[in-house]
This record gives C-alpha cells, structure tokens and sequence, in this order.
C-alpha cells in the first residue's frame, strides 16, 4: 500500500492482509489474488504464401483465470509497411480466433506486423 492508500495487486497468487483505518473505526481485511496476467504459450509466428502478399499470422497465449485462453482477445497490427500500402486481417482479428488469421498487403514488400 502506498502512500496514498492505494494497494496494488501483485502479479502472482498471493495473500495479504490488508488494515483500514478510518478515524475511530478500523477493519481488517484479507485479499487473495489468484488471476494472474496472461502469458505467451506458442511465440508469434508469420508465413507468407510464395509470390503473394497473403501472410498467416498466428500467436497462442496461456491465461489462469476460469475463462483460460478462450476469454483472450487477439490482434494483430502492422507497425512498418510501404507508404500506399493497404493492409487487411481476416474477419478473425480482434477477438479469439485472431490468434490466427491472414493479413493481405495490396504490394509485395516488407511488412512488419505485432
């Protein structure tokens, strides 16, 4: 706790006991912290399809919390490609499914995606 007052969870299971006072008054509490932040399972990985600007993008995170991998949403960005270049992402990116899409560049060039 800081300061403040402000008490941020750590990011691991974890029990603490937290006191609040509040002028004549004060309470004590437990707090168990059980949802970790999601990890990577499988690394990012790109193919493209030989002579075409079609890339497969997929990525597989891990997540401890009752709803798992299901409740992650995936997307995909392009963060370099060629000035004029237009790029699309199957219908799957930005939700679940996007942990594996196709991402279609209008030129055949160097695109960097994250």
């Amino acid at each position: 706790m800081d300061d403040s007052g402000l008490y941020t969870a750590p990011n691991s299971s974890m029990e603490t006991t937290v006191t609040v006072v509040c002028g004549e008054c004060s309470d004590v509490s437990t707090i168990t912290v059980t949802n970790h932040s999601p990890t990577v399972a499988t690394s990012a990985a790109a193919e493209q399809v030989p002579a075409t600007a079609t890339i497969s993008l997929s990525v597989l995170g891990a997540d401890s919390d009752p709803t798992g991998e299901a409740g992650l949403t995936y997307t995909w960005t392009a963060i370099t490609y060629p000035e004029g270049a237009t790029i699309s992402f199957s219908d799957a990116n930005g939700d679940n499914d996007g942990k594996s899409v196709t991402a279609t560049v209008d030129m055949l060039a160097s695109t960097s995606f994250r």
